[in-house]
């Protein structure tokens, strides 16, 4: 590097890339830094508050950093890969811009193309004639890297403040191209808000001997307003208005969907002609735009539909457009509709718990999802109203810990002997308790009789004192004997009512019965869910759905009317549920809430510990002794939680004794809560009300499960206070673990296009889209997940990605027809 390039350097040193990084974004941004490592393709998401962690990383070598912050979750929901380890953002996930960049390589070992700088000087020369000199250069190793920071980070309000950034990011690498085309030069496009560049202070191991990535000029007070840097892209804004033709260019640079792609881009490519762009830089920009299609238009065709335009001379007119068909793609088999769903990482679980969830999970050989579901919520329905949680600071908003789940699962995958196990120390206590009942029935049963004589004795003394012929007391005396004798029976009979912890199959009202004997609430246990949810459909059981929705959140009473039974108050309505379910009859129950059918009521919602594990594992003989220690220490958990001892924080309601989190905690919980209330506030969101609504039901979930495994680490350790920072982190973790599950309950509304993908196929398979047909005809019929053109386009685009289709625009005199081919290998599949 010339002296003339560290020379303009403002410090003694260049600055570390934390400095770099906080210049650049700043420090107060809500969102997540991407770090990507290329030897493996995992990332690292780092919040912008804490771009300090940025500077402690796995390696240094091939190190790349997202030029734009991202939404995680979002990224996360956007991408084809589950992992987050594996996801580095895209352009819908982008939340902040705070710069422009350009990517200039050089020629040498790493770049043999002939178009580059022939050297750094010579790169450097062609950044100096750029309209505004840049606030830093990162040296690449094999090139320059120039950046122009923005006075203040771009946070992006909506999708449309988004598409302008996107805009403004392609308008200035256009006018890069346009200039360095001038030059003879050809560059990278990083015209993308996912792209990723270089980190400094890396290392670059393109070839054998790593070099390093260093910042190289450095003026972080020249900075500008993107208003600024837009006075200074005149040759994009001279190719946007050349000719005022009916194609929209910037639209086409965006990229066009399946079955306009052929046209488009060659008419764009005729409009650039027109105005008498150089060869060059059309083809630049048609790659990009092609690049930019959904599903991407083949380079090779791109690069064709530019030679053809080219043939015309500046200034021709061309209205029309006739391009042979293109080669159908490699037929592939269609990905799997479903996203995997991640193991339950035991590191989730308590200490207390853990150890004997481990051993059964694996002496039954089942996921542990199997077992730590039901044990969470039999732990639930024991703690029930006995304790809450009040999740804000001095909020009276009131969360009950009471839960609700269930195992999907195929038949032989052991859901019920997993389940069985789980709940055994909370049938250990219902024995218990049965057993002390029978004990507590032999030994006032007697005593209850005589008290029942007695009340039928004074009541005859008070009815002879009212006519007159009693002796001795009067009849106000006789009325406060009767009412102690009462008072007294009704006590006998509490002490002699068993006290209930699960219940199987009952109706709704001797479950009202059940629980207003046993306020603390009860455990609804179905082995298989798909019987009671088939139970609530039932003409004669409408009326049940309503009573379990409102018994879910645990707070309310509820009252109702029989001519046989009369008027039943529950003054506490607090019922847990834990059930196992097979994967086609849950499936046929989803349709229905995903459709706003009859189950679109927000009960399958509700099921917030709901598990859909991809596979038991492989299978070895494991034939020892249960972990006696371990499960041991996990009942004396479930027996102290049945009888707290435990200390409630002295500002709680008596009602409900209710904890708050610790100050730490509490900021944990706020950050938590902020990022999820915007998540459902966004217009992705929007678009899939079944998820978000099931989303909706995490306010309270998170705050449940950190008030239960406080409970047990302060019954386990003998501590007490509010629910620290360690519990709040679990249950966000939990949250997080469930929601990947929740993605796979609910993948039909949150993969549309693959939803109609793979309906698409399935109705090519049976013959009933067949080669020739039109777009329209094949969403006339109303078939599921095809109900719309929008949704038979989506479909279509998904399989001409994968080789079974094209969408072909036919001319056809009047208005122009979309037809689908299907690919000759897929008859040759078949056979």
């Amino acid at each position: 590097m010339t002296a003339q390039t560290q020379e303009q350097l403002s410090h003694d040193r260049p600055p570390s890339r934390v400095e770099f990084l906080r210049e650049l974004f700043g420090v107060d941004a809500p969102s997540q830094l991407v770090i990507w490592h290329r030897s493996d393709k995992r990332s690292k998401w780092i919040p912008a508050r804490r771009l300090e962690d940025a500077g402690e990383i796995e390696s240094d070598r091939d190190v790349y950093f997202g030029v734009a912050l991202h939404d995680r979750e979002k990224a996360l929901q956007l991408s084809a890969n589950d992992d987050l380890a594996y996801v580095r953002g895209s352009n819908g996930s982008a939340v902040a811009l705070g710069g422009l960049a350009a990517d200039f390589d050089v020629q040498g070992p790493a770049h043999k193309n002939k178009k580059l700088p022939r050297s750094f000087e010579e790169a450097r020369a062609f950044i100096d004639r750029l309209p505004l000199p840049p606030t830093a250069i990162v040296n690449s190793g094999y090139g320059l890297q120039p950046w122009w920071f923005f006075k203040k980070l771009w946070i992006f309000d909506s999708d449309e403040e988004r598409g302008k950034a996107q805009a403004l990011m392609r308008r200035f690498n256009a006018t890069i191209q346009v200039m360095a085309a001038e030059h003879g030069h050809s560059f990278d496009n990083i015209s993308d808000l996912s792209r990723v560049l270089r980190l400094p202070e890396t290392f670059n191991a393109k070839l054998a001997d790593p070099v390093e990535v260093r910042i190289v000029l450095w003026r972080p007070d020249l900075r500008y307003d993107p208003s600024e840097i837009e006075e200074h892209l005149v040759e994009v804004q001279a190719i946007d208005n050349g000719q005022a033709q009916s194609v929209n260019t910037a639209r086409v640079l965006a990229g066009v969907p399946a079955g306009e792609r052929d046209s488009e881009l060659f008419l764009l490519a005729c409009k650039l002609r027109h105005v008498d762009v150089p060869q060059e830089i059309t083809e630049r920009l048609i790659l990009e735009a092609a690049g930019k299609c959904s599903p991407p238009f083949p380079e090779k065709e791109a690069r064709t539909k530019v030679a053809s335009a080219y043939k015309y001379p500046p200034g021709a007119s061309v209205t029309s457009v006739s391009s042979p068909p293109a080669p159908f793609r490699d037929f592939r088999e269609l990905p799997a509709l479903q996203p995997e769903a991640p193991d339950l990482p035991p590191e989730l679980l308590p200490p207390a718990l853990r150890y004997w969830l481990v051993d059964i999970a694996e002496r039954l050989q089942v996921p542990l999802e199997f077992v730590a579901v039901p044990a969470l919520i039999a732990l639930s329905a024991i703690i029930g109203r006995t304790a809450g949680i009040h999740p804000k600071t001095l909020d009276d908003w009131l969360v009950v810990p009471n839960l609700w789940g269930g195992i999907v699962a195929p038949p032989g995958w052991l859901k019920s002997p997993a389940i069985a196990e789980a709940l055994r120390l909370i049938k250990e206590l219902a024995t218990e308790e049965r057993e002390d009942c029978e004990r507590r029935l032999e030994e006032n049963g007697p005593k209850l009789e005589s008290l029942k004589v007695k009340e039928t004795a004074l009541k005859e003394l008070l009815k002879q004192a009212h006519k007159g012929r009693g002796k001795g007391k009067t009849p106000e005396q006789l009325e406060d004997d009767v009412r102690e004798v009462r008072r007294e029976m009704k006590e006998l009979e509490r002490l002699m009512c068993e006290r209930r912890y699960i219940v199987n199959d009952v109706t709704v009202e001797k479950l009202g019965v059940l629980l207003a004997e046993n306020p603390k609430g009860l455990l609804l246990e179905r082995d298989e869910l798909a019987g009671w949810l088939r139970s609530l459909e039932r003409e004669d059981r409408k009326g049940d759905r309503e009573f379990f929705l409102e018994s879910w959140n645990g707070t309310n009473s509820y009252r109702y009317d029989r001519i046989t039974r009369g008027t039943i108050h529950v003054p506490a309505l607090c019922l847990s549920l834990i059930g196992g379910i097979q994967p086609a009859k849950f499936k046929k129950y989803t349709s229905e809430a995903l459709a706003d059918g009859y189950a679109a009521d927000g009960l399958l919602q509700r099921l917030q510990l709901l598990v859909w594990p991809e596979g038991t594992g492989s299978w070895a003989l494991i034939d020892r002794l249960p972990d006696k220690k371990a499960r041991q220490r996990a009942s004396a958990i479930f027996k102290s939680l049945d009888q707290p001892e435990y200390e409630v924080p002295p500002d709680s309601e008596k009602k409900i004794p209710a904890f708050r989190f610790a100050p730490d905690a509490q900021k944990l919980f706020f950050d938590w809560l902020t990022q999820l209330e915007h998540r459902l506030r966004s217009p992705d969101a929007q678009a899939q009300p079944a998820f978000t609504s099931h989303l909706a039901k995490y306010r309270s979930l998170m705050p449940s499960l950190a008030l239960l495994l406080h409970l047990v680490d302060l019954v386990d350790s003998g501590t007490k206070g509010p629910v620290t920072l360690r519990a709040a982190q679990m249950a966000a973790d939990w949250c997080e673990f469930l929601e990947q599950h929740a993605r796979k309950v609910y993948a039909d509304e949150l993969q549309t296009d693959l939803a109609a993908a793979h309906a698409l196929a399935a109705k090519i398979r049976k013959g009933a889209v067949y080669d020739g047909m039109t777009v329209r005809d094949a969403y006339r019929p109303g078939w599921a997940n095809l109900k719309t053109r929008k949704s038979v386009v989506l479909g279509a685009q998904i399989l001409e990605q994968h080789g079974w289709v094209q969408v072909v625009t036919v001319e056809t005199g009047g208005r122009s027809s979309q037809v689908l081919r299907i690919t000759p290998a897929l008859k040759e599949a078949a056979a």
